[in-house]
């Protein structure tokens, strides 16, 4: 039988690794190895008990992300060993081959069918408890070792598979459990995020009933485990889930506080500057623009007067109008004498006081003239 170039690649480069692994349990070989060999291989077949101990821990919540990650892991394992690499390799197994298949004849080995890289069996094994280690912890670290040498040594002593057809499987088991593992970490968080929705509610809560209390002896029951990872995203969770704030951090917020209202007394602060004194008239500085404005109320004084004596109108205005205009306009001279030029306040410069007189003697004489 034509072989493949792979299987022949195999054959070649791993036949003296292959020979001395094999020659050696040959050498060992006893009714109890056998035994014992025969019974690890059923136990592992196909990868069966990994499959049902997944089935039997999805059923309730507490362990159903323990059993998504084997069953996954096993999957995964299978799909790249038995569905895609063994026909692509087509490897013949070694008790088809001289001299193994006088070794599996005195052992009295079962039969085996299929093609031999890689191993089925281990594959199934390393995927399932790298799974186990790593959703439990380090204390299964110790039994997933054991388990898996312990399938590989047997499938080598059947003369099921080469040596190098079993470390391949290992491999592939160990990538599978890892795979799983972070598909089934990123699945819980999606559904602890969103735990709100009813179907994802269901699928973290959902328990198969305690049929006759054998669940609960077993430690299957009670509350689905909370996903620390999904804590850190903080988007479904609720205030009394997320993890509580460092309480130090107060303690430096009010540290650093108190320093910055040090120094910002130490800053002088700016006057403000009073609205009154902002809005203050100014008052006129030249003695010129003062005496206009006492004319003025002494002129607003003595219409007030004649308008209480009943004096006759057209009179008193135009006696009023004669005397200011005069004084105003003596004073006026006065002012463009002078060397500094007078400032007017608002007062002046808004109100013209010969205008005011203009106006008091057309006949405006306030609310008192009738």
């Amino acid at each position: 039988m034509a072989l493949t170039a792979t299987a022949n690649w195999l054959n070649t480069a791993f036949a003296g690794y292959d020979r001395l692994i094999l020659s050696a349990l040959h050498a060992v070989g006893n009714g109890f190895f056998t035994f014992l060999f025969k019974l690890i291989t059923l136990i592992g077949e196909k990868g069966l008990v990994f499959f049902l101990a997944a089935i039997i821990l999805m059923c309730f919540p507490k362990t159903r992300k323990l059993g998504v990650c084997i069953f996954g892991a096993v999957c995964c394992g299978a799909l790249i060993t038995n569905i895609i690499l063994k026909d692509a390799v087509a490897r013949p197994r070694p008790l088809t081959v001289s001299p193994y298949s006088q070794w599996w004849a005195e052992i009295n080995a079962p039969m085996e069918d299929g093609w031999s890289f890689p191993s089925g069996h281990v594959t199934a094994a390393a995927a399932g408890m790298v799974a186990i280690r790593l959703m439990k912890g380090k204390k299964w670290t110790a039994p997933a070792v054991v388990w898996v040498l312990l399938m590989m040594i047997a499938r080598n002593y059947l003369m099921a598979h080469y040596p190098s057809d079993v470390l391949a499987g290992a491999i592939i088991g160990t990538a599978s459990g890892f795979i799983s593992y972070f598909i089934t970490r990123f699945i819980f968080q999606f559904l602890y995020i969103n735990r709100r929705k009813s179907w994802c509610g269901l699928v973290l809560n959902w328990s198969a009933p305690d049929y006759k209390g054998i669940p609960s002896k077993l430690g299957l029951t009670g509350e689905p485990e909370n996903d620390y990872f999904a804590k850190t995203f903080g988007g479904g969770a609720d205030a009394a889930d997320k993890p509580e704030k460092d309480p130090n951090r107060k303690k430096v917020f009010a540290v650093v506080t108190e320093k910055l209202s040090s120094v910002k007394n130490l800053v002088p602060a700016k006057k403000a500057v009073p609205q009154e004194e902002s809005k203050q008239i100014v008052q006129p500085a030249d003695h010129a623009e003062a005496e206009i404005l006492a004319q003025e109320e002494n002129a607003t004084d003595a219409e007030s007067v004649a308008a209480e004596e009943n004096m006759p109108q057209n009179e008193s205005v135009a006696q009023t109008a004669d005397n200011t205009q005069a004084e105003s306009n003596e004073l006026k001279d006065n002012a463009e004498k002078t060397e500094q030029p007078a400032r007017r306040s608002h007062l002046s410069l808004n109100k013209n006081p010969l205008q005011s007189r203009t106006r008091a003697s057309s006949g405006y004489q306030g609310k008192h003239v009738k």
